[in-house]
């Protein structure tokens, strides 16, 4: 078992690089900033079968939340990281031009032929808030298949985990929070994402504006909130975990009433 759990990590690490220049919307080069430059020009573009799986699965949400998830924030995301090298708020305009390339309803989709087309120009992607748990629950699978099921997969705050540890009732995770003492969570064949703004924010002029755009507005959060999310699969707990961050507690636990199966702490 040892023999195959080594080989099967080095499958797994294999995989996230595939999936990191598939992905990415840093890597000038990868297949979402391609799909992302052909924007406006009116074609349909073949892309991979994990894209198109990410894709679909996005505007799934987009539609189910009513826009508060939506992949085509891209144009927002870029002028946030510009905000953040510059010290410096992005301008309403700025915001306002960027609103024309941002829209989930701009995706259109072929799915038998695996073809994506993006209606508007200067769209571009970005799969933040699911293309880590497709990730994680893609390196999880690839040792689950091997019949390996102690096991728990760490992708930076998204994590799956498997059958527990021999004698323990279950992985021990301990969520931090600002502001009550830490919870523990045993987690055993679950799921679990946290977002917030606990680390991943900028501060400008005494305003901290976390990572997690509200696709409505065009601007990072500044209320200081952090989601923890339990689901079946870590692609799903990373999607409601940003979209329970953008609606907030009353909002957010009213959303997830009707998905019995989902957890949250916020």
């Amino acid at each position: 078992q040892e023999d195959i759990a080594k080989q099967k990590s080095v499958e797994a690490f294999n995989r996230i690089d595939q999936l990191n220049y598939i992905m990415s919307d840093y890597l000038p080069d990868s297949e979402l900033n391609r799909l992302s430059r052909s924007s406006g020009s009116g074609e349909y573009i073949q892309i991979s079968p994990d894209l198109l799986k990410v894709i679909k699965t996005g505007q799934y949400w987009a539609i189910k939340t009513n826009g508060i998830f939506d992949i085509t924030i891209g144009p927002y995301s870029q002028l946030w990281r510009r905000a953040g090298r510059k010290d410096k708020l992005p301008t309403p305009e700025q915001i306002n031009n960027a609103s024309e390339s941002v829209g989930y309803n701009n995706i259109h989709i072929d799915p038998d032929n695996g073809k994506v087309m993006l209606g508007k120009k200067g769209m571009q992607l970005d799969l933040g808030g699911i293309a880590k748990g497709y990730a994680v629950d893609e390196m999880f699978n690839i040792f689950k298949n091997a019949g390996i099921n102690l096991l728990l997969v760490d992708g930076g705050g998204d994590i799956r985990t498997g059958e527990a540890p021999p004698g323990k009732k279950g992985w021990k995770l301990v969520l931090e929070n600002l502001q009550e003492d830490n919870q523990v969570i045993y987690a055993t064949n679950t799921s679990i994402a946290t977002s917030g703004d606990l680390y991943r924010y900028i501060l400008i002029d005494s305003v901290k504006y976390g990572h997690i755009i509200d696709p409505r507005t065009g601007y990072g959060l500044t209320t200081p909130r952090t989601v923890t999310i339990q689901a079946s699969n870590c692609m799903e707990a990373d999607i409601l975990a940003s979209t329970i961050s953008i609606l907030g507690a009353k909002d957010g636990y009213g959303f997830l009433h009707e998905m019995p199966d989902v957890k949250a702490i916020i």
